[in-house]
């Protein structure tokens, strides 16, 4: 039981990587006139959803703090000095003067001077220091549980259903076809195909194609209109360049490959020259087209009614051959389109 668990948790694991990339069928052309195909592919795709989840935040929580310094402060004390007395001896000594004539001699002793000096009003500095306080905002980390939108992947079952109408028509002979249908995971579908009698020119024309990618289970609808072409006959005027090419003052000539369905042709005619640089459009229903041959047809441009009036000298005459088939070629990369580039002199 252990082991089955297991086993089923490991290809659920892998199941995106076991999807398939896309769908594909193969139909196989019976002359049926038409045909529905439906094709549908499973992919896996990784998805998110947001989820709510529980986390642990932090924030900074400001707070006040009480900060003291000690400041110093410097005062001027001052004070009065008491006056003060000076004293000296002065004097003494054995002093002499003349009394009725004679000289009189006396000893006198010396005497004491004194002399007072006023107090004085003394400054000094004194320095003291003062204990300042202030409140400083400061910050702290706290943490809590917070709601955090988070991204989930999951793995979402994608269906796509292709659904195909398929309408043949313009077919020719013995027909030995398949066609290749395939749908890929973003819906688009590939046609192509195969001729195994390689006789056949394979066109698809589409028609009415949708994606819808508005739901879970995604449709595209396509219709594809299928028309086999003998290949020979309709590749035959594209097969080599236009030859032959001969210009007068009122016409253009040159030789193609025969047409066998004119309305499919398309020619381009480009004349350059002194002052003249002219495009004209041709296709293979209104032009004057004739057959010289079995396989090769005579083109001939009538200047006058295409507007265009060239002057005698040297032209450069470029003529661009194509098909228009009306849809993709599905079984061949055969180019469907020939150009011939000439020098012409008029004179």
């Amino acid at each position: 039981m252990k082991d089955l668990f297991i086993l089923l948790i490991f290809l659920f694991l892998i199941s995106p990587w076991l999807a398939r990339a896309e769908s594909s069928r193969i139909v196989h052309y019976q002359n049926q006139g038409s045909e529905h195909v439906s094709l549908d592919l499973t992919t896996y795709e990784t998805q998110y959803r947001n989820e709510i989840q529980y986390n642990t935040c932090e924030r900074q929580v400001p707070y006040q703090e009480q900060i003291c310094r000690s400041v110093p402060r410097v005062t001027q004390q001052c004070h009065q000095t008491p006056p003060q007395q000076q004293c000296h001896m002065e004097g003494g000594g054995v002093v002499c003067t003349y009394e009725n004539g004679r000289r009189v001699c006396r000893n006198h002793p010396p005497h004491q001077v004194c002399n007072t000096i006023p107090g004085q009003y003394i400054c000094r500095d004194v320095t003291t220091y003062e204990n300042v306080c202030h409140y400083e905002t400061r910050y702290r980390t706290e943490t809590y549980s917070c709601p955090v939108t988070v991204r989930v992947p999951y793995t979402v079952a994608i269906t796509r259903y292709g659904e195909i109408d398929l309408i043949f028509e313009n077919s020719f002979g013995q027909v030995n076809a398949d066609l290749n249908l395939t749908l890929d995971q973003r819906g688009n579908i590939f046609l192509s195909a195969n001729d195994f009698s390689n006789q056949s020119l394979i066109i698809a024309r589409r028609e009415n194609y949708t994606i819808d990618n508005n739901s879970q289970t995604k449709v595209t609808r396509a219709t594809y209109r299928i028309s086999f072409l003998p290949k020979e006959r309709v590749l035959n005027p594209v097969r080599v360049p236009p030859t032959q090419m001969q210009l007068t003052q009122s016409e253009l000539r040159f030789v193609i490959n025969k047409s066998f369905a004119p309305q499919q042709l398309r020619m381009n005619v480009t004349f350059e020259g002194p002052g003249v640089y002219e495009t004209r459009a041709l296709d293979g229903q209104n032009s004057n087209i004739r057959d010289i041959n079995i396989n090769q047809s005579l083109v001939t441009l009538d200047l006058r009614n295409a507007n265009l009036y060239l002057n005698y000298g040297a032209y450069t005459v470029t003529v661009d051959v194509s098909l228009d088939l009306g849809g993709e070629i599905l079984n061949t990369n055969e180019q469907i389109r020939q150009n011939s580039r000439n020098y012409l002199n008029m004179y």
